[in-house]
Parts: C-alpha cells; structure tokens; sequence
C-alpha cells in the first residue's frame, strides 16, 4: 500500500524547488512526522510494529516524491487527510490505522476513497493508496 502520485503534465514540478518551498515541506513533514509519531508510540500496535513504523516515519523527510506530493496536495487536504495519507505511505494496513485512531476500520477505507476522490477532482490525477 504504498502512495503513488501520477503527476498531470500542466503542473511542472520545477516550480516546488525553489528555497522557500524546500524549508516549508521539510518543516511541514517533520512537524506531522513527530506528530503521527506520539500517536503510534502511544497506540496499542504490539512493539515490534510501533517500532517499523517509527523507523519509516523518521525516513519520510529523506523521501522527494513524497515530499513533494505533500507540498501539492496540502492546501486541499484537511489535516486529517494528510494523516492518513502519511499512514498509507508507511504502509500500514487499514486495520493498523484504525486502532491508532480508535475508529471502525471501515472508516479507513471511507477516507481513502475520498482522498483519492479529492485528488482526482482538484489535480485531474489518479493517487494510488
């Protein structure tokens, strides 16, 4: 489950490179990175799992295409959105999610089908979760 962006050819991506954009998405990933990070560790995911996920999270800042999808993607997803989003890159499954969260993993699924309508919508882009 991992989050594959198939970018609409009107949407350069030279124009997220400039010094502003690079400093707000690292400090925008880093920010919801540690975020989602104390909801894991205080989740009821066994340790061995909490510790997976800790590991991918900690790697997201490293990760361009993923960065840059957030940049693109920001202004219209909610903040709940981008969490989700964060989650499914990290592959963790619905169920996973669902427990961190503490809500119905069909609720998950709900939210990755309105992401994904969202995205398709606004960017005329097919986002893979």
């Amino acid at each position: 489950m991992a989050v594959i962006f198939s970018q609409n050819p009107k949407y350069n991506k030279d124009t997220f490179y400039n010094m502003d954009g690079i400093k707000n998405r690292i400090v925008t990933i880093h920010f919801l990175s540690g975020k989602l990070a104390c909801l894991i560790s205080e989740s009821l995911l066994d340790d061995k799992a909490k510790e997976t996920y800790l590991h991918r999270l900690k790697k997201l800042p490293e990760d361009i295409i993923f960065c840059d999808f957030v940049q693109l993607v920001h202004d219209v997803l909610s903040p709940t959105d981008l969490k989700y989003i964060f989650f499914f890159y990290i592959m963790m499954s619905a169920e996973e999610i669902s427990v961190v969260f503490n809500i119905d993993p069909h609720s998950v699924y709900t939210a990755r089908y309105r992401i994904r309508k969202k995205v398709r919508n606004i960017y005329g882009c097919d986002l893979i979760i």
